[in-house]
């Protein structure tokens, strides 16, 4: 049992650093100011009201807590996602508020045979997670009258993904209770920054114990977005983001971006090192097909990010993804809206 523990708790530590923090060595280089091909920055974006109404939730990545959206590294709120996201002109803000020490309570997965023959659900070991997230995005409804975009950060994409289920919320592909909500009741789309929403190849240690495999084999893909699996014709838009700050390299100096870069990617894929990626998670790992697909060439995985150049760091950034997210809102609001069924907004 002791055994047990300490390999567990190495799990935690190892797992910790390659998918939350993106703790990458300092990088001294200089950086052209980020250009976003398809999209056009603008001081402040020009919506919908309806649309910059729709509450956004975001959800921490692995090792995450609340805190580093809202004031990262204690460099001040101007600097957090949360502060970002409101000076664009979004009104409802929201973060799945998961403390750090939370993360500890995967921990207690030693104790079933799921955890070490690698065939755990999300629900049974991220459960404190996704009821945390439950609570939020019905709080989020309760207060502003309509659904959700979910923000799902490293780990917190794929999380989204099985809380959003086969359709029916917080299901885990079970057939439906009279008590289930449909997903898209809650839930407008997702959007992921920086997941790795693909299990290891088979060469590969799957540190999630089998939770992002039951995912990808249960609710591949775009999932619920061509409006299936009961969701009353809705659906549920996606959106991927990835960064491409490194490319990887296991030759480069030890103690290097490339080097750790590498090492990441290989732990995330199971099987290739040498790639581009956001210095945690490689490219290949974070786009999902069926989704809108959003590369942003010089962005990085987290909030130790060079001058803040992260997916929810500098408006630059945020907007390559923001603006595309807000324009498929729209679209799937005028589509709700035609269908004339609820709950959509309420003034």
């Amino acid at each position: 049992m002791l055994f047990a523990f300490f390999a567990s708790f190495h799990f935690l530590v190892f797992f910790s650093c390659f998918y939350s923090f993106g703790a990458l060595p300092v990088c001294r280089r200089s950086y052209k100011k980020l250009k976003c091909q398809r999209y056009q920055l603008q001081n402040k974006i020009i919506a919908d009201d309806e649309v910059l109404s729709c509450p956004f939730v975001i959800l921490p990545g692995f090792g995450n807590d609340m805190i580093d959206y809202v004031n990262p590294l204690n460099k001040g709120t101007q600097y957090g996602m949360v502060s970002i996201l409101k000076a664009q002109g979004v009104k409802n803000v929201y973060v799945v508020p998961i403390m750090r020490p939370q993360w500890l309570l995967i921990v207690l997965g030693i104790f079933t045979a799921d955890f070490w023959q690698s065939s755990c659900r999300p629900l049974q070991l991220f459960g404190f997670y996704c009821k945390s997230v439950d609570e939020t995005v019905r709080l989020a409804q309760l207060e502003t009258g309509k659904s959700a975009i979910l923000v799902g950060h490293s780990a917190g994409g794929w999380l989204a993904r099985a809380v959003l289920s086969d359709g029916y919320w917080m299901q885990e592909g079970k057939s439906s209770d009279a008590n289930a909500i449909l997903s898209s009741d809650l839930v407008l789309g997702l959007v992921t920054l920086g997941a790795p929403h693909f299990p290891p190849s088979s060469t590969g240690a799957d540190m999630t114990r089998g939770a992002l495999s039951f995912v990808d084999r249960r609710y591949p893909s775009a999932h619920l977005k061509n409006n299936n699996n009961n969701n009353k014709g809705r659906g549920v838009f996606y959106v991927t983001v990835g960064g491409g700050a490194v490319m990887g390299n296991s030759s480069a100096a030890e103690g290097s971006v490339e080097r750790f870069a590498a090492r990441s990617y290989l732990q995330v894929t199971g099987s290739s090192s040498e790639e581009r990626g956001d210095g945690v998670v490689p490219l290949s790992s974070t786009h999902l097909p069926a989704a809108l697909q959003i590369t942003i060439k010089d962005c990085w995985h987290s909030i130790q990010a060079p001058d803040n150049r992260w997916y929810g760091g500098d408006p630059a950034t945020l907007t390559c993804w923001l603006l595309p997210t807000l324009g498929l809102a729209e679209e799937a609001l005028r589509r709700r809206r035609r269908l004339s069924i609820g709950p959509l907004t309420s003034n």
